[in-house]
C-alpha cells in the first residue's frame, strides 16, 4: 500500500480557516452569553400573588391607613412644636419687656413718679400678650399631649397588627421559598440543556 500525501492549502487558507473558525467560537459563545442571560430572566414566582393568596386584604389596608394617619400625627406633633418654639420666643420678649417697664416703675416709684399714661399702656399691652402667649403654649402642648396619645395608641395597634400580619405572611413566604427552590433548580436544567450540546 502506498500512502499518498495530500496537499494542504497554502498558509493563507490555513490562516483564513483558523480565523474563521476562532471567529465562530466567539460569536457562539457570546450568542450563549445572550441564551443564558434570556434563560436567567424567565420569570420565577411572585410573591406578591402569594401573598395575597394568604394575607387578608382588610389588614393590609388598616396598617397602610395607620401608617399614613402615623405620618400625619407626626406632622402635625411636629408643627405644633414648632408654634410652641415661636410662642416661647415671644414670651420671652414680652417677659424681658415686662420686666424692663416694671423696673422703670420701681425706680421711678422710689423717686415719687407716678408712670405715664404711655407707660401704663404698654405695661397693661406687655402683661396682656404675654398671658396670651401663655395661654396659646398651654393650648399647643395639649394638642401635642393629645397628639402623642393618639400616636401611641395607633403604634400600638400597628404593631398587633404587624404581629398578625407576620403569622398570615409565613405560610406565603415557606411556599415562595419552596417555589422559588423549584424555579431555580428549572432555570439550572435548561441552561444545562443549553450549554451540554
Amino acid at each position: 500500500m502506498s500512502v499518498t500525501l495530500q496537499k494542504k492549502g497554502t498558509r493563507m487558507h490555513r490562516f483564513g480557516v483558523w480565523g474563521f473558525a476562532a471567529l465562530l467560537a466567539l460569536l457562539f459563545i457570546w450568542l450563549l452569553g445572550f441564551v443564558m442571560t434570556d434563560i436567567g430572566r424567565i420569570p420565577g414566582p411572585d410573591f406578591r400573588a402569594l401573598e395575597s393568596k394568604y394575607v387578608d386584604s382588610n389588614l393590609v389596608t388598616r396598617k397602610t391607613e395607620i401608617e399614613r394617619e402615623l405620618h400625619r400625627l407626626e406632622v402635625n406633633i411636629s408643627n405644633q412644636r414648632q408654634v410652641q418654639d415661636i410662642l416661647r420666643t415671644s414670651t420671652e420678649n414680652s417677659q424681658r419687656t415686662m420686666n424692663q417697664l416694671l423696673d422703670l416703675r420701681r425706680r421711678n416709684l422710689e423717686k415719687s413718679v407716678s408712670p405715664t399714661p404711655e407707660e401704663q399702656r404698654a405695661l397693661e399691652e406687655s402683661q396682656a400678650l404675654f398671658l396670651k402667649n401663655q395661654e396659646e403654649f398651654q393650648k399647643a402642648n395639649e394638642q401635642i399631649s393629645q397628639l402623642v396619645s393618639r400616636q401611641m395608641a395607633l403604634q400600638a395597634e400597628l404593631a398587633s397588627l404587624e404581629e398578625q400580619l407576620a403569622a398570615q405572611r409565613k405560610p406565603a413566604q415557606e411556599e415562595f421559598d419552596r417555589l422559588h427552590r423549584r424555579h431555580s433548580l428549572k432555570l439550572a436544567s435548561i441552561k444545562l440543556l443549553v450549554l451540554l450540546p
